[in-house]
């Protein structure tokens, strides 16, 4: 029994890729153009993240969108809190990374798995609260979606509490 069920499924998923597909719609349905103005073209979605747009936002030229400013402060850490104009908290945060990278290398090399282990969480945990010191400090429009979206994603529930919905809480 199993092997014909083995069988038919085998069947079926040839059948599926055998089968040519052909579209519904002419090609041209999707080359026309409704708008003469190329600036309104562009989609939001053409461009979700440009180097050039977030070193300018961390240089002050241009406001940041939350999420290009938490994406590119993932890559490049503590450009939030330049951002931001936090400055001071550039050496707290640079000591936490490299401190507990290094000290969990050292204790690695060494044979001290939990000493290792609890530097590498020291890490983690900086990296974290830098992140969310950055959403924290971002100013923007209340209520801000995005603002919501990555309180939501550095603590389940936070976003919910953000836009006043508490009531929501007991369902994460």
């Amino acid at each position: 029994m199993k092997r014909l069920l083995c069988i038919l499924a085998l069947l079926l998923v040839a059948a599926a890729i055998g089968v040519p597909a052909h579209a519904q719609f002419k090609e041209e349905a999707f080359s026309q153009s409704y708008n003469d103005d190329p600036e309104a073209e562009k989609d939001s979605t053409d461009v979700m993240f440009s180097f050039k747009e977030f070193f300018g936002g961390v240089a002050h030229k241009n406001p940041l969108k939350p999420g290009t400013m938490a994406f590119g402060s993932a890559i490049f850490p503590g450009t939030g809190q330049m951002y931001n104009r936090d400055y001071w908290k550039l050496p707290i945060v640079y000591t936490g990374l490299i401190g507990g990278v290094a000290g969990g290398y050292y204790y690695k090399s060494k044979g001290n798995t939990k000493a290792s282990t609890l530097c590498f969480a020291a890490a983690g945990l900086t990296y974290w609260g830098m992140a969310l010191d950055e959403v924290i400090c971002y100013e923007a429009d209340y209520p801000s979606a995005g603002k919501a979206t990555l309180y939501s994603i550095l603590v389940p529930g936070l976003g919910q509490i953000y836009n006043g919905e508490a009531w929501k809480l007991p369902i994460y």
